[in-house]
C-alpha cells in the first residue's frame, strides 16, 4: 500500500500535484509576460534577467534561482537516463523519451515568450519524482513485481484511459473495468479475485499470471489491431487492410498500400505483451528497470523471424504494446508522424475524398507540433489504452466467473469487494 500510495502522489494516474509544478508554473508566468514588461517599461531593458544584477527584483531572483536548479536536475536526469539506457538495453522505456532535450535559458524570455514553458519545466519535475521513487524502491524490490509494475505504469500511454472524456462510444468505460485498471496500475489485489481461496498456481491475486495463463492473447490482440487501423485510416485517408497476406505462409496484421510508392507497403505487426511472467518474475533480470527493455527487444526477435525473407520492397512498423496500456517508442513515433501528416495533407490542399492522393507523411522542419496532430494522437492514444485495459479486464472476469461456477458460488461479488 505504501507504494500505490506513493505512485498516486507522483501522478501514476495522470493526476498531477499542484504543489509539486508550483515553480514551473512560476517560471511559466514569467515567461508569459516578460518580454511584454519590457515594452511597457524600457528602463528593465538594461537588466539582465540571467544576470546576479537580477537579484535586485525579488521574483526575477526567485526565477534565477528555479532556473538554476532545474538547469541542474535536468543534466543529471539526462546522464542517468543516458546510462540507463546503454546499461539496460538499445530500447529505452518510453517514459525516458518524454525528457525535454533543453530547457528554455531566461535571456531567450526578453525577446518571446517560449512555447508551452511551464510544460517543459514541469516534465523535468515529474521525472525527478519517478527516478526518486524508482531508486527508493530499487533495493528493497530488488526482483520484485512492483518494481516492473512501476515501470510499466509510467510508460507513455499507460494512464490515457484515466483521461478520456467518454462523450464518444468507444470512450465510454464501465466502472468495474476502471477499478480493475486502477488496482492494476496502483498494485492492489483485484477485486474480481477477492475470496477465492484456491486459485490454481499459475494465477495470482494481481491477476498477472491470469491473463499470462488463462486467457486467449488473440482477443485483445485483434481488438488492438482494429484500433490502430482506425486511426491509421483517419490519418492517411488510405486503404489499410488487416490480416493482409505478403505470401502463404506470413500474414501482415495491418498494411497501408502503396505507402511507400507503388506496389511498396507499409506493414505493420501488432504484439501486446505482458512485462510479468506467470511466476511474477520479469522476463530480462537484467532489465529489472524497464519492462519495455525485457519485452520489446524479445517481441522485435519474434517479429524478425516471422518477416524473414517475407517482407521483400515493403517497410515494417513494430507496433507492441503491453497489458499495463503503454507503447513502445517505434509505435509512437509512427502514431506521432500520422498526426503531422494529417494535419500537413489538409495544410496544403489535399483532397481528402481521394485515398491515393499524394499526402506529405512528415511535418515540415520548422513547424510546431499543430493542435490538430495533438488531438489525433492524445485521442488514438486513449482509445488504444481503453482497449487494452479494457479487454485484459474481460479476461480477468471472464477467468473469475467460470472458476467461481466451477466450484458452486456465485460469481457476483459484493459492493464491499468493488471498492464502493
Amino acid at each position: 500500500m505504501p507504494l500505490a500510495t506513493r505512485i498516486l502522489q507522483y501522478g501514476g494516474l495522470g493526476i498531477p500535484s499542484a504543489s509539486a509544478i508550483s515553480e514551473p508554473a512560476y517560471l511559466g508566468s514569467i515567461a508569459s509576460v516578460w518580454h511584454t514588461l519590457l515594452d511597457l517599461i524600457p528602463d528593465l531593458r538594461d537588466l539582465d534577467i540571467a544576470s546576479p544584477d537580477s537579484d535586485r527584483l525579488p521574483s526575477l531572483r526567485d526565477a534565477r534561482r528555479i532556473h538554476t536548479r532545474l538547469l541542474a536536475e535536468h543534466a543529471s536526469l539526462r546522464l542517468r537516463y543516458k546510462t540507463f539506457s546503454e546499461d539496460k538495453s538499445s530500447n529505452p522505456p518510453s517514459i525516458l523519451h518524454g525528457l525535454p532535450k533543453s530547457l528554455p535559458t531566461l535571456s531567450s524570455l526578453s525577446s518571446s515568450s517560449p512555447p508551452k514553458a511551464q510544460s517543459t519545466f514541469s516534465h523535468v519535475v515529474h521525472h525527478s519524482a519517478w527516478r526518486d521513487l524508482y531508486n527508493s524502491h530499487a533495493e528493497a524490490f530488488s526482483q520484485d513485481r512492483n518494481l516492473v509494475r512501476l515501470t510499466a505504469v509510467a510508460q507513455r500511454g499507460a494512464t490515457d484511459f484515466h483521461r478520456a472524456i467518454p462523450s464518444r462510444p468507444d470512450f465510454a468505460i464501465d466502472s468495474e473495468v476502471m477499478l480493475f485498471a486502477t488496482q492494476r496500475q496502483l498494485g492492489l489485489p483485484l477485486s474480481c479475485l477477492a475470496g477465492i481461496t484456491d486459485l490454481p498456481s499459475d494465477v495470482d491475486p494481481y491477476g498477472d499470471a491470469a491473463i499470462n495463463s488463462c486467457s486467449d492473447h488473440s482477443t485483445r490482440h485483434n481488438h488492438l489491431t482494429t484500433c490502430w487501423a482506425t486511426a491509421l485510416r483517419r490519418a492517411h485517408r488510405r486503404k489499410v487492410h488487416q490480416e493482409y497476406s505478403l505470401s502463404s505462409d506470413c500474414r501482415a496484421d495491418a498494411v497501408i498500400e502503396h505507402f511507400h510508392g507503388r506496389n511498396i507497403h507499409q506493414v505493420f505487426e501488432t504484439k501486446l505483451v505482458n512485462p510479468l511472467s506467470s511466476d511474477g518474475k520479469p522476463y530480462n533480470a537484467n532489465a529489472i528497470g524497464s519492462a519495455f527493455a525485457g519485452s520489446v527487444p524479445r517481441m522485435q526477435a519474434e517479429i524478425h523471424a516471422k518477416y524473414d525473407g517475407h517482407l521483400g520492397r515493403h517497410r515494417k512498423t513494430d507496433l507492441i504494446h503491453e497489458v499495463f496500456g503503454g507503447i513502445s517508442p517505434p509505435a509512437y513515433k509512427f502514431l506521432f508522424n500520422s498526426g503531422c501528416a494529417m494535419r500537413s495533407r489538409d495544410r496544403h490542399g489535399g483532397d481528402p475524398s481521394d485515398p491515393e492522393s499524394e499526402l506529405p507523411r512528415t511535418p515540415d522542419k520548422d513547424d510546431s507540433v499543430p493542435w490538430a496532430a495533438r488531438s489525433f494522437l492524445s485521442s488514438s492514444l486513449q482509445a488504444f489504452s481503453i482497449s487494452i485495459h479494457t479487454k485484459v479486464a474481460e479476461q480477468v472476469f471472464a477467468f473469475a466467473k467460470t472458476h467461481r461456477q466451477s466450484h458452486g458460488r456465485s460469481h457476483a461479488y459484493t459492493s464491499s469487494q468493488r471498492g464502493e
